[in-house]
């Protein structure tokens, strides 16, 4: 009976053994995997609190500013684009700033005469031209060669608007 209860008590033994041996095994686990939680909370710990605007969204990089642009003799706002119009064709004839409405996204705050102007050009050659004017003052800014809504280019006079409002000839004194 010795013998059995010997081995009785050595088998107990190394069960015991596998148990411990499981066991640490799952503790050095669960460790590890603390650790890995730990080291994953720390990075979403470390954050730093920004002012946040729109300039700052990927969406801002994306969308271009929009150049506004004033009377010159006023100072009201006529013309919203996309484009500096100074990078734009000018004509030779007159110097006048091509601006194709199609191409560019904009917003056009002036108005077009419905009286229709005659102007003599080369070769005994007459042009027809409809001035646009600025809301405010009424000063013309450019023109276009017909009144339909479907026109591709507006001409808008090289010195008509400017960038800097306080540049406009109301603010000259000031």
């Amino acid at each position: 009976m010795e013998k059995d209860e010997e081995k009785n008590e050595q088998n107990n033994e190394e069960k015991n053994k596998d148990i411990n041996e499981i066991s640490l095994l799952e503790i050095k686990r669960k460790v590890q995997i603390e650790r890995e939680a730990s080291k994953d909370e720390s990075k979403q710990k470390k954050f730093r609190i920004l002012n946040y605007t729109s300039k700052d969204s990927v969406v801002g990089n994306v969308e271009k500013d929009f150049l506004i642009y004033f009377c010159f003799i006023c100072g009201y706002n006529c013309l919203i684009s996309e484009i500096d119009l100074n990078i734009l064709q000018k004509r030779k004839t007159d110097g006048s700033i091509i601006f194709p409405i199609t191409k560019i996204v904009h917003k056009k705050y002036h108005k077009t005469q419905s009286q229709r102007i005659l102007i003599k050009r080369k070769d005994d050659k007459v042009e027809i031209q409809y001035r646009i004017l600025c809301n405010e003052c009424k000063a013309p800014i450019g023109y276009v060669d017909n009144l339909n809504e479907d026109n591709l280019y507006i001409y808008y006079y090289n010195y008509a608007l400017l960038r800097d409002q306080m540049k406009c000839k109301m603010f000259e004194d000031i």
